[in-house]
């Protein structure tokens, strides 16, 4: 499985303080995971939510890397 972290969506007008979306698609090589992170930029600035994603991005390589730990044996 791949990982496809699509860009952070700054947004006004949005019901959501912070939100992410993950789902599965299957491409030419296989299954890839879609990230997306969407949040208000009234309340986060935009590197705030790249260091949040980037941390997401090496929790979840780490899984997949060592699907058989559990998430708090893994070093993030």
């Amino acid at each position: 499985m791949s990982l496809t972290f699509l860009p952070p969506q700054e947004e006004s007008l949005t019901r959501i303080d912070l939100g992410l979306l993950l789902w599965e698609e299957n491409t030419s090589s296989g299954t890839s995971l879609q990230v997306w992170w969407r949040y208000k930029k009234d309340l986060f600035e935009k590197q705030t939510i790249a260091r949040m994603a980037k941390n997401f991005e090496t929790l979840l390589e780490a899984i997949i890397a060592s699907p058989e730990r559990s998430v708090k044996e893994l070093l993030v």
